[in-house]
């Protein structure tokens, strides 16, 4: 007997739970326009707090996307040829694609343009 109360007073999950939970009460009345309009009402707020809630983490989760693409990514320290004094430019961009804050086929093309645009120059001489 006291296994069946808490069955029946148990906190409902979704809207047919709660539809048997009124059933169960409301047996012993006659109006079933009342109840029939009570379980729609009841059924419309379980439904709209569903939705909110699905709304709400649907939000969350492209909030956590847009964080981690606006976090900023960990520099490297390029390391220098021992015998030059600065860092050439092949060195930084490979430095860069290691620490994912560039894409390698960025890095090729402007490796490629620098080429072509020594090579498209005339000389005057």
């Amino acid at each position: 007997s006291a296994v069946a109360i808490n069955a029946f007073l148990a906190t409902p999950q979704r809207k047919s739970d709660l539809r048997g939970q009124l059933n169960n009460l409301a047996i012993r009345k006659q109006d079933l326009s009342t109840r029939r309009l009570l379980f729609r009402k009841v059924e419309k707020a379980f439904d709209q707090k569903d939705f909110e809630l699905a709304r709400l983490k649907q939000e969350n989760e492209a909030l956590k996307a847009q964080f981690e693409a606006a976090r900023p990514s960990r520099r490297k320290k390029v390391v220098l040829d021992p015998n030059s004094q600065f860092a050439s430019i092949e060195q930084i961009h490979q430095v860069q694609i290691e620490a994912g804050r560039i894409e390698d086929s960025i890095a090729q093309e402007s490796g490629s343009e620098s080429a072509e645009s020594e090579i498209s120059c005339i000389v005057v001489g």
